[in-house]
């Protein structure tokens, strides 16, 4: 059942104390919901449940039924027997000497998603399918992250309560194995499909002025040439998100440095299959075209190339010892304040490329061609229990902020988190420029069909920036978007 309305609403709700529950008792409900379908609780408070379970239905969704055992919140978007995809945020498991505060604000947890798969349960019945996952980064153990984010309580629990019914997707068709000395050898995944996407010169990439010679950092520079180039601009999707009657997005509340932030829209190309088929940046400076440093710097040049070259190679013992080395190098490049790899806010590329993945969820057909209406709806709910700031995607600073989010559209939720964030919308490209795309669009909302509850009551988005009494830390050389929203507030 296809439900293609867009509703600007946003529910926010803010948990006081909020913390995630362990998994002992797999994240169940604490509470006697009427509307529940299985019978376990926990034997400790659950407000996250709770939390999720309010903002779902302070978002009007099946309003009538609620507090009866009848209510269904996805209902209006699924029929019996459909399939569902839950689209997390699992960049990389915990790290040696990472703290677990640390990692949870990188990683969705799996408390938040507990809810969410029961409701989408309900709607499917039975004979329906759930499914939840993404593509994490290509060095990362998915059994790791599994274990990392809790969801192994999840699918112990499901095994027994909803046999056949939820099981877990790591969306990568390469991942890259490190052994103890560092080098790494490259291995393919088993049972992933791809769907090659080709949004041509409808790309949002085709609007760039400078050169076209787009990277991906750590991927062969030749194989991403056969996806992104003049006139070409292929995704290779996985086909368990284009089969997918609805996706729903739980991104973890965090910046990014090379798009800002990395909630919803960002979040879409955790559906991609194939990482070297994406555009992180283009080689060079400015001066030459490109956008993977603001200018000329030998050192950082001289790494650009090394990393192209080394990467390029066959794998061998040797070449692996240089992508060691060329990681150090990094390392060296950052503490030093140098930008590597696109991460600035100048990055033109990486922003428009997550646009066009998003745009390619929501109106790819399963065997890849587009259409200009939309084919899947694309809920999201943000959580923003723990989030992250400064360093993020990988080394966010962990946020105990406690707001969850739930928004019937991706830029609306985007719109919200920037807010949430103290970033002001218009200057985070990804965002600001999502109502304006006309061919296959994110989006049928302009700024103005934005709405904002707060725990069940319509509120000013500078109401938000007053609750939340603090701006996230923006990644290094973002500093100063956190002082963005004076103009904005003024006109609310």
């Amino acid at each position: 059942m296809a439900d293609n309305s867009f509703n600007g609403l946003v529910s926010g709700i803010r948990i006081k104390d909020a913390v995630y529950p362990d998994g002992n008792d797999a994240y169940s409900p604490s509470d006697d919901f009427p509307e529940l379908t299985f019978s376990h609780r926990s034997s400790r408070p659950n407000s996250i449940y709770r939390g999720v379970r309010q903002c779902l239905a302070n978002a009007k969704l099946d309003t009538e039924r609620f507090g009866t055992p009848e209510w269904n919140p996805f209902s209006q978007y699924l029929t019996p027997g459909g399939r569902v995809f839950i689209l997390c945020n699992f960049v990389y498991e915990r790290r040696p000497k990472e703290s677990l505060e640390a990692f949870r604000g990188k990683c969705t947890h799996a408390s938040v998603i507990r809810p969410i798969i029961d409701y989408a349960l309900k709607a499917v019945g039975p004979k329906g399918k759930v499914e939840f996952g993404n593509a994490p980064l290509q060095s990362a153990n998915w059994n790791s992250i599994l274990k990392d984010t809790g969801a192994v309580h999840l699918l112990k629990f499901y095994e027994t309560y909803a046999p056949g019914q939820v099981s877990s997707c790591d969306l990568r068709s390469h991942i890259i194995v490190q052994n103890k000395l560092g080098w790494r050898s490259s291995q393919k995944t088993r049972l992933n499909h791809k769907v090659f996407i080709d949004l041509s010169k409808k790309s949002l990439l085709e609007q760039i002025n400078g050169n076209h010679s787009y990277r991906v950092s750590q991927y062969n520079p030749r194989e991403t040439t056969e996806f992104q180039g003049d006139g070409i601009h292929i995704y290779a999707l996985n086909s368990k998100i284009l089969s997918a009657d609805l996706i729903i997005s739980i991104p973890k509340l965090k910046t990014h440095e090379k798009v800002g932030i990395t909630c919803a829209l960002k979040g879409c190309v955790g559906a991609v299959a194939l990482k070297q088929s994406l555009a992180h940046h283009r080689k060079g400076s400015p001066k030459s075209g490109g956008d993977e440093f603001p200018s000329y710097r030998p050192v950082q040049s001289l790494v650009s190339k090394f990393s192209d070259w080394t990467w390029s190679q066959s794998e061998t013992r040797i070449t692996n010892l240089e992508r060691v080395a060329e990681k150090l190098a990094i390392v060296v490049i950052r503490q030093a304040g140098g930008i590597t790899f696109g991460s600035w806010p100048g990055n033109d590329t990486c922003w428009r490329m997550a646009l066009d993945v998003a745009r390619c969820v929501a109106h790819a057909m399963p065997d890849g061609t587009l259409t200009e209406g939309f084919v899947r709806k694309h809920l999201v709910l943000t959580d923003g229990i723990i989030a992250g700031e400064g360093e993020g995607p990988l080394s966010p600073k962990p946020v105990s902020f406690g707001w969850l989010f739930f928004a019937s559209d991706p830029f609306a939720a985007d719109y919200i988190n920037c807010l949430a964030m103290g970033f002001a919308p218009n200057i985070i490209p990804l965002v600001g420029a999502a109502p304006y795309i006309t061919d296959y669009p994110v989006t049928n909302l302009k700024v103005a069909d934005v709405r904002l509850s707060v725990n069940g009551e319509d509120v000013s988005p500078a109401f938000l920036i007053k609750a939340t009494k603090e701006k996230f830390r923006p990644p290094q050389n973002w500093r100063g978007i956190e002082n963005s929203l004076g103009n904005e507030v003024k006109d609310w």
